[in-house]
């Protein structure tokens, strides 16, 4: 993400690093969709980093809200190596959020630019 998106993202979200949110600490964000936020934050309980996927912006009727909670539970329901782990799901002063494991690495639209770079370097 720029700064620009990030910026724009937070304000959307109404969040910033070091707010807190359920028993999580917001550190940085991280991206930005549809559904809402997701940031990099720290699981106070447990000590270890999270990612924290956060509804909000234009999703925040009853039918997202729903569709967010399924997620969650389809989600907590898989284990494959190449799934995150579903550690809660849970709502703060009306912010629904989901934890997850936090996996450092380059976001789709990167990994797609850099296969594409690579390519145009074979032709």
């Amino acid at each position: 993400m720029s700064e620009r998106d990030d910026v724009e993202a937070a304000r959307v979200d109404g969040a910033a690093p070091g707010e807190r949110l359920g028993g999580y600490r917001l550190v940085r964000l991280v991206g930005a969709g549809g559904m809402g936020v997701v940031w990099e934050a720290w699981d106070e309980a447990l000590k270890r980093r999270v990612a924290l996927k956060v509804l909000g912006g234009a999703a925040r009727g009853p039918q997202a809200l729903e569709r967010f909670r399924q997620e969650a539970t389809l989600a907590a329901r898989l284990r494959h190596p190449n799934i995150v782990v579903v550690h809660e799901a849970g709502d703060d002063r009306g912010r629904a959020f989901i934890a997850m494991e936090f996996v450092e690495g380059r976001t789709l639209e990167q990994e797609i630019d850099a296969r594409l770079g690579e390519a145009a370097h074979l032709e």
